[in-house]
């Protein structure tokens, strides 16, 4: 019968692997720490080290403007490789500075939009609103989660406005400049949307 037949085949090409790896000697068993830190991860310390290094007195993570917005950022990086606030680790002090940073008083306008302060139009909300989403529940306190809750609660709500915004058939349902834009572009709503994403998955 052809099944028997096959079955062999399949045996006969799987069989010499058994064989093969018998004869591996011992010694050429790679040892050590298989998590051992490689250019890659000497590369991010680095980086990481570097963005704290910019890092002002006042909490901020930037050296040519737009600080919100480049503190944010900064944050991100710095969680996307484990670190948080609450770790006592430079890493953790130099997030929780920046958070502080962020979530000033004069940093958001009463209308909850975070870009004429800034500087970074609705670009800069959109990075700032990302960021203070993925850190809800990270504060370092009860106080600071409560306080990144109610910015990005009032972030959120601006954007949605802004959406609403009336725009001809092709920008409608997109973002652009600031949040009375009659126009959309991708690049800005794209900051938007991920925003949205991550206060939805919050």
């Amino acid at each position: 019968m052809a099944v028997p037949s096959l079955c062999a085949l399949a045996l006969s090409t799987i069989w010499p692997i058994g064989t093969i790896a018998a004869q591996v000697k011992k010694d050429e068993v790679p040892t050590g720490n298989p998590f051992q830190k490689d250019k890659v991860d000497k590369a991010i310390d680095k980086a990481v080290r570097f963005l704290g290094s910019k890092q002002q007195s006042d909490g901020s993570i930037a050296d040519r403007g737009n600080q919100s917005t480049m503190t944010s950022l900064a944050v991100m990086s710095m969680a996307a490789v484990g670190n948080q606030p609450v770790h006592p680790t430079t890493e953790g002090r130099v997030m929780r500075k920046g958070l502080d940073y962020v979530l000033r008083e004069d940093r958001q306008d009463d209308h909850g939009y975070f870009g004429n302060r800034d500087g970074g139009r609705m670009y800069g909300h959109g990075i700032i609103t990302l960021m203070l989403c993925e850190m809800l529940g990270m504060g370092l306190d009860e106080e600071q989660d409560q306080r990144i809750r109610k910015r990005s609660q009032k972030a959120i709500d601006l954007i949605l406005r802004s959406q609403k915004v009336p725009k001809s058939a092709s920008h409608q349902g997109g973002w652009r400049y600031s949040p009375d834009s009659r126009d959309a572009d991708l690049s800005v709503t794209i900051w938007q949307l991920m925003s949205l994403r991550s206060a939805k998955n919050s």
